[in-house]
């Protein structure tokens, strides 16, 4: 993880690069399944396609200079259906000039320690390669629930109680969100969701985040769209 106060420097320097851009971006990548019927093509073949947006999505955080990318990959149920893709993406986006040259440190919230030995491994390498870049910070979202994502750090806070380490009075805003997965990075400005209803993306921390509903499946939502809500954005038209 990076210390927040070094991602309020980032942004500090962002904001002299282009102050009307967003700082953090998340966003969700349902419908593979519909996508794959709708399309008429393989389970394996939408992941791919899904998996090939993504990095276009990166590439055009780079582009913009957003210093905060968060993509809601997949929940465990949709990781059991794809593991050996999602591990070759892994092992490629950690060994791509995408990730390397633009330093961007790869992050993985939710509660991707209960998955199988094999994905493991290559998340805690992407994240062991990527650890002391700085530049900009992607955070991939995998077996990720928002609710269990505020239920997990009630449940850091009570052993804190138990331990004698926090007055139970003194717990308040500010201490749910230090116990948090997304404990380190700053609230997004934007959460781009492509379900009809909300996915709970970043929940906590959704609060004052400008809402944009896509009725795009996440493999047909392009650099188009993409930079057409950023746009928006700026011209406070969201």
């Amino acid at each position: 993880m990076v210390k927040l106060d070094f991602l309020k420097e980032l942004i500090k320097k962002r904001r002299r690069e282009d102050s009307d851009m967003p700082k953090h971006v998340a966003i969700t990548t349902f419908g593979t399944k519909i996508w794959a019927e709708k399309n008429k093509k393989s389970q394996e073949e939408a992941y791919i396609a899904k998996l090939n947006n993504i990095i276009e999505i990166i590439k055009l955080q780079v582009e913009k200079g957003i210093p905060i990318l968060t993509i809601n990959l997949l929940s465990k149920k949709t990781f059991l259906d794809n593991a050996d893709k999602l591990c070759d993406f892994l092992a490629k986006l950690k060994n791509s000039d995408l990730i390397n040259k633009n330093k961007i440190k790869v992050y993985v919230l939710g509660k991707w320690y209960d998955l199988p030995s094999e994905a493991l491994k290559h998340i805690k390498d992407i994240m062991e390669e990527t650890k002391d870049y700085d530049n900009f910070f992607l955070n991939l979202c995998i077996n990720y629930d928002g609710q269990e994502e505020i239920v997990n750090s009630c449940r850091l806070i009570a052993r804190k109680i138990k331990d004698g380490k926090i007055d139970i009075e003194n717990i308040n805003n500010e201490e749910i969100k230090d116990n948090l997965y997304s404990s380190y990075f700053l609230p997004p400005d934007i959460i781009i969701d492509n379900r009809e209803k909300f996915s709970g993306l970043l929940l906590w921390d959704s609060k004052n985040s400008f809402f944009v509903k896509s009725k795009k499946l996440f493999q047909d939502f392009s650099a188009k769209d993409f930079l057409k809500v950023l746009e928006l954005y700026k011209d406070k038209k969201i």
